[in-house]
This record gives C-alpha cells, structure tokens and sequence, in this order.
C-alpha cells in the first residue's frame, strides 16, 4: 500500500465519494442519471461522486436520499485514524465547570 493509499483511505471525503460510487453501481446509477434526476449538471455529479471536489453535508444527504440509502452507510469503512485510535494530537480534557483563563 503507497503513502497515497494511506492518505486516501484516511480522508473521509475519498470514503464516502467511493462508497457513494459503489452503492451507485450496485443500483446502476449513472452519473448523468443522477443529474438529470436532481437537476444537476453531470460535471457538478461527477466531480463529487469521484472524489475531486469534496462532498457537503448536504451533497451527502441529497444523493443518499436519491439512492435509496441511510446516509451512515456512505460512511462505512471510515477509518478512525493511526493504529491506537489516536488521531490526532489531544486535546486538554474540559471539567463540567471549565472556567476561562484570566
């Protein structure tokens, strides 16, 4: 698996977009079909259901609803981050009563 592999298997846009196409497939979807359904351009469609132009919330939920599917399944097979379930550095834990710094 390359460096890039790895980068797009941890980006959440790369997940959803491709879990997104195969959902598509299986219902065979087509691009166009799903622009001309929604009044779309094929362009707008095309660029997000292959990853190039990142997917919004509501890019999400209008395709998902088009397809038939509850939007947590386009975000199957999301990974959590580095091994450990770190991902990231941490942040400083808060108390109920987190006063402001002064």
């Amino acid at each position: 698996m390359t460096n890039a592999d790895v980068q797009s298997a941890l980006d959440p846009n790369q997940v959803v977009a491709a879990n997104l196409r195969a959902e598509m497939s299986r219902q065979r979807w087509t691009g166009r079909k799903m622009a001309g359904a929604l009044g779309l351009t094929q362009t707008y469609v095309n660029r997000r259901t292959s990853g190039i132009t990142p997917l919004t919330p509501a890019d999400i939920v209008l395709f998902a609803d088009l397809i038939g599917v509850p939007v947590w399944k386009l975000f199957e097979g999301m990974q959590k981050g580095p091994a450990g379930g770190a991902s990231g550095p941490s942040l400083p834990e808060l108390d109920s009563n987190q006063q402001p710094a002064g």
